[in-house]
């Protein structure tokens, strides 16, 4: 995993070189609505695989810029984790996920 994140992080380093951590977040929100679309076509096709990973590309990019190591995402995805497992959550509204119920 850390290789491979060396490697998005060594190529977008290079191509990417004005780019900030808020122009990743919005190119991030086109490629969530782009893996949206592909889930509704095909949710086993070769397209939404490829947009999911093209969110987990600018994730992983996002949090280099941040200064956050792979050993550091994964701590705060443990965090947050530990966070949503104590909490309450509603039922599917009308878009077809759960929130959670604030306490």
């Amino acid at each position: 995993m850390e290789q491979t994140v060396k490697r998005i992080n060594d190529w977008a380093e290079n191509v990417f070189t004005k780019q900030t951590v808020l122009g990743k977040a919005a190119h991030l929100n086109e490629e969530v609505a782009e893996l949206t679309a592909a889930l509704k076509a095909d949710p086993a096709s070769d397209a939404a695989k490829e947009e999911l990973a093209d969110c987990f590309i600018l994730l992983y990019n996002i949090a280099f810029r941040m200064g956050m190591s792979v050993g550091d995402v994964i701590q705060a995805i443990n965090m947050k984790m530990d966070k949503n497992e104590k909490r309450k959550w509603a039922e599917l509204n009308e878009k077809g996920y759960s929130s959670h119920i604030e306490e």
